[in-house]
């Protein structure tokens, strides 16, 4: 099936850029991998101690093509020069805001806007998935991204834990809102060599329960293919 997100490079890709301190750099590139399994370009900020002249460009260049703007609030953030001005230039240019409530909480035009508090694991490390999926569902509500995002998100889980988190948000999804029939088909024939998908009981189970919602409309073609590779 044809992949309904625009390529890399479309200018209708959504972007998402992440204000961070370079610190900070390994959440936000987690935070990077995992919406880009679901076709968001991901722009961080911070990947590199100094900011040079070209860089700045750069980033202020990035902020003014973003789709969404979304702070990493930790104690880093607030003691980075950069930051906060980065902060002022989305207020400024109106873009939609989301902080990630690490350490703080949002201060000034920031508290106007969203804020997710993320969940802790039992060491007291960030659930990074947790939070990917709590921003995804916030892109999800204000109509950012789309069924096919969230289809995508699902075929392209990684590992058991991506697989999971991604089944219950498109459990969620299919529930509230219903996919289409193209939507089934695109989902059942990606998922269908994705072994992570196979391995994962929670993952399978939603899909199963998915297919057996939408069979009886699927074509002829799409039953072969599933029943080829033994899933039907």
């Amino acid at each position: 099936m044809v992949d309904k997100i625009p390529d890399i490079n479309s200018p209708d890709r959504i972007r998402v850029f992440v204000s961070n301190s370079y610190l900070d750099r390994s959440m936000a590139m987690k935070i990077r991998n995992r919406l880009g399994e679901y076709g968001i370009n991901v722009y961080i900020a911070h990947n590199e101690r100094d900011v040079s002249p070209i860089l700045l460009e750069k980033i202020l260049e990035n902020i003014s093509t973003t789709t969404v703007f979304i702070p990493l609030l930790t104690r880093n953030f607030f003691s980075s020069e950069w930051t906060m001005q980065e902060c002022g230039a989305a207020v400024a240019l109106a873009k939609l805001i989301v902080s990630v409530s690490v350490e703080a909480e949002p201060v000034g035009y920031l508290g106007k806007f969203t804020s997710i508090k993320p969940l802790r694991d039992p060491d007291g490390s960030i659930n990074t998935e947790s939070l990917c999926n709590e921003l995804l569902k916030f892109l999800y509500t204000k109509g950012i991204i789309t069924n096919d995002h969230v289809i995508k998100g699902f075929t392209n889980a990684m590992t058991f834990t991506e697989a999971n988190y991604a089944a219950e948000f498109l459990k969620e999804v299919d529930e509230t809102d219903s996919i289409s029939i193209e939507e089934a088909t695109r989902l059942f024939t990606g998922s269908m060599d994705n072994l992570i998908l196979k391995g994962s009981f929670k993952a399978s189970k939603i899909l199963t329960e998915i297919l057996e919602k939408y069979k009886g409309s699927l074509s002829r073609e799409t039953i072969e293919q599933l029943s080829q590779k033994k899933i039907l």
